[in-house]
């Protein structure tokens, strides 16, 4: 994969000085760039658990009330232990050459909103590392964005259970202060309360189920 990125993009001599920001940021009929293809790899930090609601985590280790890791081993995906390292080498390259993280696709979703989505970790890690000359677009802001139905990263990360990709945002929000973790702190209490809401009515629901309905007997 890397290899491939490199033949696109380096010349023999390096990249021509007239190299063409506008064509590594060119978008798909669906608004998809080059960095949102690149942050849907699975990666080290894929959850296992997507299937499972408890899996779905709104705080960072033992906050959340849930009974799953948050992270490590156990939540690698031992299927691709290949696939993290290529894939976040790939992320670092399109971002060093300046793919702008920015770019929203035709649901709004940004290359961290993608990561989220797909639990890449590796991913959110280059996209939220602080800004430099060649990647003057990456950081904590880009927790700020929504996308067009006015979802963040984090909240699509927690809605997917992918635990671990929501707990390096949250901790990454909290490390940056400041608007960005006022926000992220919302987000989170809204996760919990969701979730709440979720339970009881799960309860409610199984309750109300044992007892056969009035009009029946």
């Amino acid at each position: 994969m890397v290899a491939a990125v490199n033949a696109v993009l380096e010349a023999p001599g390096g990249v021509p000085s007239g190299f063409d920001e506008k064509k590594l940021n060119a978008a798909d009929e669906n608004g998809w760039t080059a960095l949102h293809v690149a942050c849907t790899a699975p990666q080290r930090g894929t959850d296992k658990k997507n299937a499972d609601p408890q899996s779905r985590c709104d705080e960072t280790d033992g906050e959340c009330g849930h009974s799953h890791s948050h992270g490590g081993p156990d939540s690698t995906d031992g299927d691709a232990p290949d696939a993290g390292p290529d894939s976040a080498a790939v992320v670092a390259l399109l971002l060093a050459k300046g793919a702008d993280p920015r770019i929203q696709n035709a649901e709004g979703d940004g290359a961290l909103s993608v990561a989220a989505i797909h639990g890449n970790v590796d991913a959110i890690a280059a996209l939220l590392a602080l800004p430099t000359e060649a990647s003057p677009h990456t950081g904590p802001e880009l927790l700020r964005m929504r996308n067009y139905h006015g979802m963040s990263a984090y909240v699509a990360a927690c809605k997917l259970g992918h635990s671990e990709a929501a707990t390096d945002m949250l901790a990454s929000a909290r490390r940056a202060g400041g608007a960005v973790a006022l926000e992220a702190e919302e987000n989170a209490r809204l996760v919990k309360f969701s979730n709440l809401v979720d339970a009881v009515a799960s309860a409610h629901n199984v309750r109300v189920g044992a007892f056969p309905n009035p009009g029946t007997v």
